[in-house]
């Protein structure tokens, strides 16, 4: 792009990644293509459209681009969801872009993603940005997709509908308004999730798992950022982040939760160089 704008409809077109089973990813993209690269990788159950906010900011500085990981957004829904593949398809989307080299930040599983990317590519990335996870197993996550399924999105004819019935499993504002940013109306302008939730409720298992092997390493620079108030980090987790990523620095947010690139508010856009 040449202009500081946001684009929705664009996705990589090269499925050549990583094993041959890379899928193509819908992708938004801001900032001027004269600036360095920088791809971002959303947590589970988000999508791009949760970081346009941030991206709108950061384009400042960077050509932004904004991927739905596979089985999230409008990124295609597959049979299989591994770190393997999400990294391969990382590979594909860099190679359709035309991008040798690129800052990849991740938050959350889009951490996890962007970790497994950097030690298999080291190549790929110049940096590496982590945000609010560690390369360890955490417990599976199905409440929200639990909640997803209960409600009938057939009888829904507003999106109020949809967040008064949600609320019955959801009672959190922010959670709940998070959750339905995954709702969409289809051709028969019906609703309907845009997440593969099937498919995501039987991988989570795996996507619980660390993400990398013993032997996975980047040796480039690695910045670990995380929430002073988040649950997701416990006290061992720098120490298996530099077993991992022996150049690391690590920048702890105070006042914020497991959402550090919007508890961070500027204090985190800063840290993105």
């Amino acid at each position: 792009m040449t202009e500081d704008s946001m684009t929705e409809d664009s996705s990589s077109d090269d499925s050549s990644g990583e094993g041959g089973n890379a899928v193509p990813l819908r992708v938004r993209e801001s900032g001027f293509d004269t600036h360095p690269p920088l791809v971002v990788l959303h947590g589970f159950l988000g999508s791009s459209r949760n970081w346009g906010s941030a991206a709108r900011r950061l384009a400042d500085s960077y050509h932004v681009f904004l991927a739905d990981l596979r089985n999230h957004g409008r990124s295609p829904h597959t049979e299989s969801m591994t770190f393997e593949d999400c990294a391969g398809d990382v590979l594909g989307l860099l190679d359709s872009l035309d991008v040798e080299q690129v800052r990849l930040m991740g938050h959350s599983l889009g951490g996890k993603v962007a970790m497994r990317f950097a030690c298999e590519h080291p190549e790929r990335v110049e940096k590496l940005f982590v945000l609010d996870i560690a390369p360890r197993r955490y417990q599976p996550e199905t409440n929200y997709i639990d909640a997803m399924q209960q409600i009938d999105l057939s009888i829904m004819d507003r999106r109020r509908d949809a967040d008064e019935a949600l609320s019955d499993f959801v009672p959190d504002d922010a959670t709940r308004a998070f959750l339905l940013t995954n709702l969409q109306r289809n051709d028969q302008d019906e609703f309907e999730w845009l997440p593969n939730l099937d498919l995501l409720k039987a991988k989570r298992e795996d996507l619980a798992s660390p993400g990398l092997d013993e032997g996975h390493r980047f040796e480039g620079p690695t910045r670990w950022i995380i929430g002073g108030e988040s649950e997701y980090i416990e006290s061992g987790d720098e120490k298996l982040m530099r077993r991992h990523f022996p150049k690391l620095d690590v920048h702890v947010l105070e006042g914020a939760g497991h959402n550090v690139h919007v508890d961070g508010g500027s204090d985190f856009l800063d840290l993105i160089d």
